[in-house]
């Protein structure tokens, strides 16, 4: 009698292991098949299920086809077309490549696989039990390859055990079919239950959008391209207004090469495209298809090819956020430039209404004097170009924008503005308004270089506390930087001799101790290094008291620079913090309320 313990696993247990790391659920059948369909060069696919997948799945697709004889070999594991050399790895094009998922779907499942090519006469049709050949036969079919699978996880009952309703494995199905067609950018797709009622359609010759809108749910029903191309990094995709976001990231849909994936700096980079869009504990929606060179990307290191690996991972991350942010600056949303969905209503955008509603504008050149400007803190370009300190990037006229272009009718309890134009009310939140010029202006003088400072007509002084004094001792140099010049006159007093040109007319004392309890959440000297959303915090909390606060009433002149000034800077529908700017509500939503036909 042996004394080895240790003993080779037969051919069927490897199976069932390896259909373990493989098929989690029926989506994860779905998935493989279809991805499979794709690399066949499918235009047209055809999913059917009953039971959400657990009673049975098949998927149709017009690729290729198979000969007989591969027929039966691809249902031996490691059998496939896609890879020859280990070199091959290195530059992987398709979304299979291992030659794991028919054996492994086989293994736990009764399938037959019907199959023909272009160049034969007849097709043929295999029939397995559990990873076993049954049968094999000449039949007739159409060219392409049909995958039919019952009873799934039959031979695994533990596996099937743990399996949701299936209400819950239909809805990972749709998302598992949604993620490989959108991901492929080519050919459609059908999704029915019982071989009748349509869960998901997105046609071959649909557009792009549709298809996005579609996966993205709902409430999305507009959408708004981009597209990079740079250094070898290929970026682009759709996004939704910052305003139409959720509580989770679930909105964004990555793509790497068209395999979608789930990675962490990916979701970071699409966040640092939508800074200070979004509210905190909020994420966008948006889908991405980054493509790159394949041997820049490893795709091998997750069971389901759910992950990847960069071999650089900062190019690609500075390529998708600055896409993003150079995208959303332009506030497409506010011009109409982007992509609805079939069904979407006259609040798109801003734009929609003008052909059927003419614009009525302010008669006159707006004169306002810089003495009524600063007693309502109202700094912004309604005075020359000259006069704006420097500017020049952010003080190009804005006339004819979206903004300057609306009527100003009065303001609502000391807090919103009430315009009027292209067929709608606008709310505007004075305050989140002025807030974006201020920070957009201050962003602007900081990258260029120091702050522009005001020097005060009289010292301010302030008193300190020790743990203070030594913030300000630490980091003198990098207040003088953001416009403040302040030195100590004696023990734990401190004189502000300047402060930012944006903030003339507001108390020093206030702002300086905001100030330094933004710059302690830093460190005592780390306002000099501190990283650039760490920066852009500390400028948002100077903007935010250059900017009219609730209750400073405007006058219709003044309501109207503001406006003049939004159209002036990049993302000017929302404030630094994330929070919308403005709400629209069009003349169809106001008839729903008055009950008008």
């Amino acid at each position: 009698m042996s004394d080895s313990l240790i003993r080779v696993l037969p051919s069927h247990v490897i199976d069932r292991i390896a259909a373990g790391e493989v098929v989690e659920r029926p989506s994860s059948v779905v998935k493989e098949l279809c991805e499979n369909a794709v690399d066949a060069g499918a235009g047209a696919i055809h999913v059917d299920i009953d039971g959400g997948g657990l009673e049975r799945i098949s998927v149709s697709d017009d690729g290729c086809g198979m000969s007989p004889p591969d027929a039966t070999l691809a249902l031996e594991r490691h059998a496939t077309s896609k890879l020859w050399e280990p070199e091959d790895l290195s530059a992987i094009r398709t979304l299979g490549f291992r030659g794991e998922a028919l054996s492994s779907i086989a293994s736990v499942c009764r399938m037959t696989l019907t199959t023909r090519r272009a160049q034969d006469d007849v097709g043929t049709r295999v029939l397995i039990c559990g990873g076993e050949v049954e049968s094999m036969q000449e039949i007739g079919c159409p060219v392409g390859t049909t995958v039919d699978v019952r009873n799934i996880f039959y031979n695994t009952p533990a596996r099937r055990a743990f399996m949701r309703s299936a209400a819950t494995e239909q809805a990972h199905v749709v998302d598992a079919v949604t993620r490989v067609v959108l991901g492929a950018r080519k050919g459609g797709v059908l999704l029915t239950s019982g071989g009748g009622r349509h869960l998901l359609d997105l046609p071959e010759d649909g557009s792009e959008a549709n298809r996005v809108c579609t996966a993205l749910g709902k409430r999305v029903t507009r959408v708004y391209p981009f597209e990079h191309q740079a250094d070898g990094i290929a970026v682009s995709g759709y996004v939704t207004r910052p305003d139409v976001n959720r509580g989770d990231a679930r909105g964004m849909w990555l793509f790497v090469n068209g395999r979608f994936v789930r990675d962490r700096m990916l979701q970071r980079a699409v966040l640092e495209g939508f800074r200070s869009l979004l509210e905190r504990g909020r994420y966008p929606y948006a889908v991405v298809f980054l493509d790159v060179d394949p041997a820049a990307v490893d795709v091998n290191v997750h069971p389901q090819k759910l992950e990847v690996r960069f071999q650089q991972t900062n190019p690609i991350f500075r390529a998708v956020a600055s896409t993003l942010n150079g995208t959303l600056a332009r506030s497409p949303w506010l011009s109409g430039d982007g992509l609805a969905a079939p069904q979407t209503t006259v609040q798109s955008a801003l734009r929609q209404a003008r052909d059927t509603q003419p614009l009525r504008v302010i008669p006159e050149p707006l004169q306002v004097s810089l003495d009524d400007m600063a007693k309502a803190r109202l700094t912004m370009a309604a005075v020359s170009e000259g006069e704006l300190c420097g500017y020049e990037n952010l003080t190009a006229a804005a006339s004819g924008g979206p903004f300057s272009t609306l009527r100003p009718v009065g303001q609502v309890m000391g807090v919103y503005l009430l315009c009027e134009g292209d067929g709608a009310i606008f709310v505007i939140d004075q305050h989140a308004a002025h807030e974006r010029v201020a920070f957009e202006r201050l962003r602007a003088q900081r990258r260029g270089g120091d702050v522009v400072r005001q020097s005060l007509l009289f010292p301010e002084i302030i008193e300190v506390s020790s743990n203070d004094e030594v913030v300000l001792s630490d980091n003198a140099a990098a207040f003088l930087r953001l416009g403040f010049e302040i030195e100590l006159v004696g023990p734990r007093r401190w004189a502000v001799r300047s402060i930012p040109a944006e903030l003339a007319g507001a108390d020093a004392k206030p702002l300086v101790n905001d100030l330094l309890d933004e710059v302690g959440l830093l460190g005592r000297d780390q306002l000099a290094g501190a990283a650039e959303d760490q920066l852009m915090a500390v400028l948002s909390r100077i903007a935010c008291h250059a900017a009219v606060r609730a209750g400073d009433n405007l006058k219709n002149q003044e309501i109207a620079a503001l406006l003049t000034q939004m159209d002036s800077i990049d993302f000017g529908a929302h404030c630094p913090h994330g929070r919308p700017v403005y709400h629209r509500i069009g003349r169809a939503e106001l008839d729903r309320i008055f009950h008008r036909s």
